[in-house]
């Protein structure tokens, strides 16, 4: 299994970052992190993401990627969906335009998802280049994941998705 070198590693917690981790030792790590800098003029302190994607044999790390809260509500979608449906079609693919990522799973099998990461290196090329990684994740390993994103967008995990049938008269 490949491990991130200490030095290489964000210096976050774990509630802070969001882990899927696969069989071969190849993940997709977004950590949120703290980014001061200029925006129209003006000095801001706001939430930026670094996105890594791990391979065997290489890591690549995406700094200060903004990531707003409808990329994170649909990264939550497809985690969602990659974690209960046994129908490609039924499972839509995540992407950014902010961050330049997209998420996607390529085949299912009955425990398991072929996951493709795809990253753009950068953003402001007229022509984009992409890289990525594509690797096999149980879908429990999804799980940590959802709940990360829950709590970014502070929605209650106990909460259940279909509450048609809980009380009332």
């Amino acid at each position: 299994m490949t491990k991130i070198p200490e030095d290489l590693q964000p210096d976050v917690s774990d509630d802070q970052q969001l882990r899927i981790v696969g069989r071969s030792g190849a993940a997709l790590l977004i950590a949120k992190t703290p980014w001061t800098g200029d925006v129209n003029g003006t000095c801001v302190t706001e939430d930026r993401f670094t996105i890594s994607a791990i391979a065997p044999d290489r890591i690549v790390h995406y700094l200060h990627r903004e990531l707003t809260p409808a990329d994170l509500l649909s990264l939550r979608d497809f985690v969602e969906a990659a974690l209960v449906q046994s129908n490609l079609d039924l499972i839509p693919p995540a992407s950014s335009q902010t961050a330049g990522f997209e998420l996607s799973v390529r085949a299912i099998e009955d425990d398991a998802l072929d996951l493709s990461v795809s990253i753009v290196a950068y953003l402001d090329d007229d022509i984009p280049e992409a890289d990525g990684v594509i690797f096999l994740v149980h879908r429990v390993a999804l799980w940590d994941a959802r709940e990360t994103l829950d709590r970014w967008l502070s929605l209650d995990t106990d909460v259940p998705d279909d509450i048609s049938g809980l009380g009332g008269r």
